[in-house]
């Protein structure tokens, strides 16, 4: 049977409501995971990965909810969108919360010993990344598009930063071997963040694709002859 208008707006706004709880859930999964790196914190890090568990409820939990609406009410255009989006979101937002917990991994594989080098520019992909997907979560309320552009490109931050992090902990491993384990360990938490970042990006696009039906409404010409100032080299990955 299906439910009449109000009350099925109702249930498109609770979807929408638990996709960004569950947002909120992984961001601070993330943060608490950074802090863990930061202060060599292995009891934080243990404590971060127990949280996937939840984080796995939760997307079972959307999951079942927008398949519902899909196979009960048959949406239609617009609507139709949101519950897409809603679906692949959730997927996202599941990977992020993934590699949150594989940065613990890490955590604890550096616990052992201090580390050879002071942390600088992976704690800042760190922020950076983090700030995208809390921003990015704002973006699947407001469907703003314009905003969801600049927040997407700051993943150029972001992979600037691993570039430069990669270069030098192989220039390290090249030139003390003593150093490699804990390298390596560095090395896969500055690929995990940039690989955070790339999510983060297919975030904007669920936005886009939701309020506009195309992933990457700013590579059209109307959008460059509507935007100029915003229209920027983009390139898909």
């Amino acid at each position: 049977m299906e439910l009449l208008r109000p009350e099925f707006d109702d249930q498109l706004r609770s979807l929408r409501d638990r996709v960004i709880a569950m947002g909120a859930f992984v961001e601070e999964m993330l943060h608490d995971a950074m802090r863990a790196l930061v202060t060599r914190d292995v009891a934080l890090a243990r404590a971060v990965r127990k949280r996937d568990a939840l984080a796995n409820e939760f997307d079972d939990e959307i999951e079942t909810a927008a398949v519902r609406l899909l196979a009960l009410q048959h949406p239609m255009a617009g609507d139709l969108r949101v519950v897409a989006s809603a679906l692949k979101t959730v997927t996202d937002l599941e990977r992020l919360g993934d590699y949150a917990c594989d940065i613990c991994k890490c955590v604890i594989a550096l616990a052992e010993a201090p580390l050879f080098t002071p942390l600088e520019d992976i704690p800042r992909m760190g922020e950076v990344v983090e700030g995208m997907i809390h921003d990015a979560l704002g973006t699947f309320v407001s469907r703003d598009i314009v905003e969801g552009k600049r927040i997407r490109d700051r993943d150029r931050e972001v992979d600037a930063l691993y570039k430069r992090v990669f270069a030098q902990l192989i220039e390290w491993m090249g030139r003390e071997p003593a150093v490699v384990p804990q390298a390596v360990q560095l090395l896969l938490v500055a690929r995990y963040l940039e690989r955070l970042g790339d999510h983060t990006k297919n975030l904007i696009e669920r936005v886009a694709y939701m309020e506009t039906g195309s992933r990457w409404p700013w590579r059209s010409d109307e959008w460059k002859q509507a935007y100029p100032a915003e229209d920027a080299v983009d390139h898909e990955e």
